[in-house]
Formats: C-alpha cells, sequence, structure tokens
C-alpha cells in the first residue's frame, strides 16, 4: 500500500495538533515536531524504487529498521479521520535469511472520534514474517496487541503485507493490512501499518 496515503494521515494529525490543543502529557509542539519526522520518513520512502530479484537474493543475515507506525481505526474512505488516527515509532528487525520479522510499533498518539489529541499507551508487537511470498520483494507479518488512550481501548490482531525496497540494497520497507479489531469491546476495521527505514 503506497506511503501516499500515510502521508495523508500524518497531515490529518498536523492540521489538528496546529488547530486546537489536546489532552496529553507531551505539549503539542513535541507531537507536532513527531507528526512532521514521520511525515518526513513517508516522503523519503514514497521516492524509494521496489528492490529488484538480484537484490533480494543477495540480502543475508539481519537488518534492523525504524520509521513510522500508522493506525487508523474505522476509518472514513479518504482515510482522514475515524475513531482513532495515530502515528507512533515502528522498529523491526528483519531476518533475510529465514524470512522472519520482529518488530513493535510504540509510543503511539493522535486523533479519537472527538477530535481530542492524545498519548496511548501500549504497544502492537510484530511477528512471524515471509518474504518473497507473492513475488520476489514482498513481504508480509502478522501484528497484535492492546492500546489505550482518548477513553479507548483497542485490540488488535491482523497481517500486513508490503514491499522491500532500494537498490542495490533493502533500505526501507513498507507495510499494511486492514483487519478487524475491537474497539471498546465491539468490533471494529482497524488499519495497521509501517513505513521503516533501515538504521
Amino acid at each position: 500500500m503506497s506511503v501516499l496515503f500515510k502521508f495523508g494521515l500524518a497531515a490529518c494529525v498536523s492540521t489538528t495538533l496546529v488547530a486546537c490543543g489536546g489532552n496529553s502529557g507531551s505539549s503539542n509542539a513535541e507531537l507536532l515536531a513527531r507528526t512532521n519526522g514521520y511525515q518526513a520518513v513517508f516522503d523519503r520512502v514514497d521516492r524509494t524504487f521496489a528492490s529488484g530479484q538480484a537484490t533480494v537474493d543477495r540480502m543475508s543475515g539481519t537488518g534492523s529498521y525504524s520509521g513510522a507506525g500508522v493506525v487508523a481505526v474505522n476509518p472514513d474512505f479518504s482515510f482522514q479521520s475515524g475513531d482513532a488516527i495515530l502515528l507512533g515509532y515502528a522498529q523491526i528487525d528483519v531476518n533475510f535469511n529465514n524470512g522472519n520479522v520482529d518488530g513493535t510499533i510504540t509510543n503511539l498518539f493522535g486523533i479519537g472520534s472527538g477530535s481530542e489529541i492524545d498519548e496511548y499507551s501500549g504497544q502492537i508487537t510484530i511477528s512471524g514474517g515471509n518474504i518473497g511470498a507473492g513475488s520476489h520483494n514482498d513481504v508480509s507479518a502478522d501484528y497484535a496487541g492492546t492500546i489505550r488512550g482518548n477513553g479507548d481501548v483497542i485490540t488488535f490482531d491482523g497481517e500486513m503485507d508490503g514491499t522491500l525496497l532500494g537498490n542495490p540494497s533493502v533500505t526501507a520497507i513498507d507495510m499494511a493490512g486492514v483487519d478487524n479489531a475491537q474497539l471498546n469491546g465491539s468490533t471494529a476495521v482497524a488499519l495497521v501499518g509501517l513505513t521503516v527505514e533501515r538504521d
């Protein structure tokens, strides 16, 4: 899934931070700086070409990647609003020998259904993984976790798919998935994704 829609999510959070105050423990200036940093990651990765077969074949061992995580719970079709539009820090380790992808999305913050900015506790864990199941530069992983913020409890359990990017080595990874989640005990639709660059 293109990082461009993730840039739109970040822009939505940024606009809200500029327009109104939040109730989080961090200042709006700090959250805006984090948002701008994630927007920069999306912008850089969007300009990175997909990895070719030779690039993927020569990758071995493990690589650490970090960048931005995104969450959208019950989003509208423009991915500009929903019950939660969140950004956070994503970190994954990729084992190119066996395809495992492990990591977390933490320090989430963003907009709840009442357009209030808040920070969310908890984390989403990334595990499992597969490289090259569909085509040579495909990557997938499972995700699960529970986060709390803006008076909500949101539980996730799904799978994300994406693409290895960069030549002559894999310098970035873009992944996302849409699955059912639980919002305060009721079924919801959630998009969870990450856009990361090699450390």
